[in-house]
């Protein structure tokens, strides 16, 4: 993904060992956070928002970065893990990119459950299970439509949705 960062473009690169921005030109890294993924499971993209970079996966949980916008620097804000995929902390997504909005953090994890975090701390603000099966690797795809979010769940169905902190 490609951002900018304190007036500069930054290619954000997320590996199965890191997070990290490279310059695009050189391959230079700026900055990087170790954020080692089991079995190389990555497949949701980095969420840029405002001046922070979001990531999650299965097995790891998530990842939230706060980018300098007067240097190319970055601070880890916090990560959140639970147990194992089964007893999950936060967010733990599979397949689907959570979107971020007003403060809040929305996504699948790992069985499907659809949940919202608090953007500062990476608390779960609630959980609903009637988006989706629960099961493994349950996905929704989302996408922005104005103030509604568009839900394609993996039954075909479309959901049109306003996500909110109260549900």
């Amino acid at each position: 993904v490609m951002i900018r960062q304190a007036g500069k473009e930054v290619l954000v690169v997320w590996t199965a060992e890191h997070l990290a921005g490279l310059d695009p030109a050189n391959g230079r890294v700026h900055w990087k956070f170790p954020f080692r993924i089991k079995q190389g499971l990555a497949i949701s993209t980095p969420v840029l928002y405002k001046d922070h970079l979001f990531v999650s996966c299965f097995y790891n949980g998530s990842l939230l970065v706060k980018l300098n916008q007067n240097s190319l620097t970055a601070e880890k804000v916090w990560s959140r893990s639970g147990e194992n995929e089964r007893k999950t902390d936060a967010l733990h997504c599979v397949i689907n990119t959570a979107i971020i909005e007003d403060g809040y953090i929305y996504g699948v994890d790992s069985y499907g459950e659809l949940r919202c975090l608090s953007f500062d701390t990476g608390d779960r603000i609630w959980e609903d299970l009637t988006a989706v099966t629960k099961n493994r690797w349950a996905n929704i795809h989302f996408i922005r439509n104005g103030e509604d979010t568009w839900m394609f769940n993996e039954h075909g169905e479309l959901l049109i949705t306003r996500l909110t902190p109260r549900g």
